[in-house]
C-alpha cells in the first residue's frame, strides 16, 4: 500500500511540473525581449530544457564570455570557453 501511495504521489508530481499549453510552449521556445536599455535588448528563449538569453546592441560593441565544462566518461572533464565579440 505505502509503494502504491508513494508511486501514485510521484506521478502527480511530475504530471504538475509541465502544465503549460502547446502555445505556451511555442511562445517560450521563441526569442522574446524581456529588457531593453539605450540600443541594447536581451532576449530569452528556451531550448533543450534550459533557459537561454542573448543581447543585441546593433550601435554597440559587444563582448560575450561563456566558460563551461563537459563530462566524459568517468574520469575526464573537458573545459571549454566561447568569446565572441561584435562590432557595428
Amino acid at each position: 500500500m505505502k509503494k502504491l501511495l508513494v508511486a501514485l504521489l510521484s506521478v502527480a508530481a511530475l504530471s504538475a511540473c509541465d502544465n503549460r499549453t502547446p502555445e505556451e510552449h511555442k511562445w517560450a521556445e521563441t526569442p522574446h525581449v524581456i529588457r531593453e536599455i539605450d540600443d541594447c535588448k536581451t532576449y530569452e528563449f528556451e531550448a533543450g530544457g534550459s533557459e537561454h538569453y542573448f543581447t543585441r546592441c546593433p550601435n554597440s560593441t559587444v563582448t560575450h564570455e561563456h566558460d563551461w565544462t563537459e563530462q566524459e566518461g568517468k574520469s575526464h572533464v573537458r573545459k571549454q570557453e566561447t568569446n565572441v565579440t561584435v562590432s557595428p
